[in-house]
Parts: C-alpha cells; sequence; structure tokens
C-alpha cells in the first residue's frame, strides 16, 4: 500500500488531522468522538504506521501515537506543480477582474 491509498481513507485522514493537532495522542484519546470501533481505528493506525505516516511508542503502559509529516513530502512534492498552475490561474483571474473593475 502506497501513501495516497492510505491518504484516501476518511477515518485516515481525521486521525492525521487530530494527530497534527494535538501532537502525541493515545489510541481512546483518537477513538474519542468517532463512528468506528477502537478495533477499527487501530487497524487505520496500523496501516498509517506501515506507510509511516504515524509512529507509535510506549510511554509506561499507554501506547502513543504521533504524526511523521516528514513522510507527506512525497504527497506534497507531487501536488506542488497542480498548485503552482492553480495559482497562476487565480492571479490571472485576479488581474483579469482587476481590469475590469479598476475601483475595486
Amino acid at each position: 500500500m502506497d501513501i495516497f491509498q492510505v491518504l484516501s481513507d476518511p477515518h485516515r485522514r481525521r486521525l492525521i488531522s487530530l494527530l497534527k493537532q494535538d501532537g502525541s495522542m493515545s489510541l481512546k484519546a483518537l477513538s474519542e468522538g468517532t463512528d468506528i470501533s477502537r478495533q477499527a481505528v487501530t487497524k487505520h493506525l496500523n496501516k498509517l504506521i506501515q506507510v509511516k505516516l504515524v509512529y507509535a511508542e510506549f510511554q509506561g503502559r499507554v501506547k502513543v501515537h504521533t504524526l511523521n509529516d516528514q513522510a507527506l513530502l512525497p504527497v506534497y512534492q507531487w501536488l506542488s506543480p497542480f498548485a503552482r498552475q492553480w495559482q497562476h490561474r487565480l492571479d490571472n483571474l485576479d488581474e483579469f477582474l482587476n481590469q475590469e473593475n479598476p475601483n475595486e
């Protein structure tokens, strides 16, 4: 499984967002407020660990999960040409609109 397949699942994207916001979190904390079981959250976390987006370590008796945002670099590199293209198009649109309505 590659990183794009892993990111295609909304539950995994939610877990990534939670870890980005809150830093390291336990399975219990990651499972709160979700409509899936802890077992399902564990399976999603294992997929994230498999592609090195998340790493887990024990802190005492609690297994804590942490986001490895460096693993998103290949995704960023793949998407950045598209972002530049869209930014260029939006800049052109802004320029056009300013020519049509110079007072704004």
